[in-house]
């Protein structure tokens, strides 16, 4: 696998992921959970991820992805496996970098965090993302 590391203008490119996916529906492998922060990662990187998570065309195939890595947890720490990145303290996460916050089904979503180093934002239904307090995190990953 490449090597993950933010480019220089990362923030730029974070937002504009995030203000292009403000109306964005909701849709497996497009715009959920790990598509949406594979989206950020490649805008701030320039690596795609996709591989991954393999082919995602429904909830039937996002909820093997979630079997076979023994849940949401167990997707970000596949990711830190294959870039050789660190799992950090909540406190220490900041701008771009990758969390797990509460969803309403109890599983845990992928996030990304906000420019101001203080919300998450995940995709969410119907459409756009939703904010939650960084706070509220419950793992991350540094994207260095």
């Amino acid at each position: 696998m490449g090597k993950l590391k933010k480019r220089e203008d990362w923030s730029a490119r974070l937002n504009k992921v995030l203000l292009s996916r403000m109306e964005a529906p909701f849709r497996y492998g497009r715009h959920d959970c790990c598509y949406s922060v594979s989206a950020c990662l490649r805008a701030m990187t320039g690596e795609n991820i996709n591989s991954l998570f393999g082919k995602c065309q429904g909830e039937g195939d996002a909820m093997g992805l979630l079997r076979r890595f023994k849940g949401i947890k167990g997707v970000i720490r596949k990711v830190a496996k294959e870039y050789s990145l660190e799992t950090i303290s909540i406190k220490r996460a900041t701008g771009g970098d990758v969390v797990v916050v509460p969803s309403r089904d109890g599983r845990g979503t992928l996030a990304v965090v906000g420019l101001d180093g203080r919300f998450a934002y995940a995709a969410k239904r119907p459409r756009g993302w939703t904010r939650v307090p960084l706070s509220q995190a419950k793992l991350a990953v540094r994207i260095p």
